[in-house]
């Protein structure tokens, strides 16, 4: 998580901090809590204060806010929580600038990169380089990517290390084995006003 959020400088951060995680009925976290390490979940506590006279059998089957069995939350493991907590500070520190904007005149595309730490200004992309970062404009799965790219005429081997290049640059983040492009367009959104 750390390492993602140090590609998103360009983009406002996280409005109040790091806060912690609610468990919601039809929840990952509630559906499937052993997947998360999380203890069986049992209705908040707040619930036997505001119906003290209903089965427990009832309120689990009203209630939409769950905690772990172990106290309100799970243990957090220090060695996640710093990193996010110092990747989040320096995001804090870092916005606002001028971001990471990209300008596409239809046979260019040009990127340019205001974060801080950024290791290239402006890069230029045309030909398939250019359609392949248009592309990541949405996630992308690598294989969707690979088959995109080699449409083109370009082989999975070069297109990976192409997309490893962007991603060392900070242009392109890549999880769950799928990618995106990370800078914002700069053109403006058309807009359809009634009269």
């Amino acid at each position: 998580a750390a390492d993602l959020m140090d590609h998103l400088h360009h983009l406002a951060p996280p409005a109040g901090g790091l806060n912690p995680i609610r468990f919601d009925r039809f929840s990952p976290y509630f559906t499937d809590p052993q997947t998360f390490g999380i203890s069986p979940l049992v209705p908040d506590r707040a619930y036997s204060y505001v119906y003290p006279n209903l089965p427990l059998k009832a309120i689990q089957e009203l209630a939409y806010y769950f905690e772990p069995t172990e106290g309100r939350s799970p243990k957090v493991d220090a060695a996640i929580v710093g990193p996010v907590r110092a990747a989040l500070a320096r995001w804090e520190a870092a916005y606002p600038n001028k971001g990471l904007v990209a300008e596409d005149d239809g046979e260019t595309l040009a990127v340019a990169d205001f974060r801080p730490g950024a290791t290239k200004m402006i890069s230029v992309f045309r030909g398939v380089e250019r359609e392949l970062y248009a592309y990541l404009e949405v996630r992308r799965s690598t294989r969707a990517v690979l088959l995109f790219a080699g449409q083109r005429g370009w082989d999975d081997e070069y297109t990976l290390a192409r997309l490893q290049e962007l991603s060392g640059h900070r242009l392109v983040v890549s999880a769950d084995g799928a990618w995106l492009g990370l800078a914002v367009s700069t053109a403006p959104t058309s807009c359809v006003v009634a009269s």
